[in-house]
């Protein structure tokens, strides 16, 4: 997973980047509410340089989803794995 994307999510949600895996959602997290939902949107948004459609941002709820549509958007994910 992109160092950049776990950062800026454990940032955003204000947890420890080792709770955030693939399979880290709203369902499961927490600490990831709608308020928080609504600014890793803003905050991916900022940091990878892409914008999410209004249809994208619901249905973006977890780590896996977020990635794929980084990654479908063109979004530069350095640290892959």
């Amino acid at each position: 997973m992109s160092d950049k994307l776990l950062s800026t999510i454990a940032q955003v949600l204000q947890i420890s980047p080792d709770l955030v895996h693939e399979d880290t959602s709203m369902e499961n997290c927490p600490e990831w509410n709608s308020l928080r939902h609504f600014g890793l949107i803003l905050a991916l948004e900022d940091v990878f340089g892409v914008h999410f459609s209004s249809e994208d941002i619901p249905q973006l709820t977890a780590v896996r989803s977020l990635r794929g549509k980084l990654m479908e958007l063109g979004a530069r994910m350095n640290g892959s794995t």
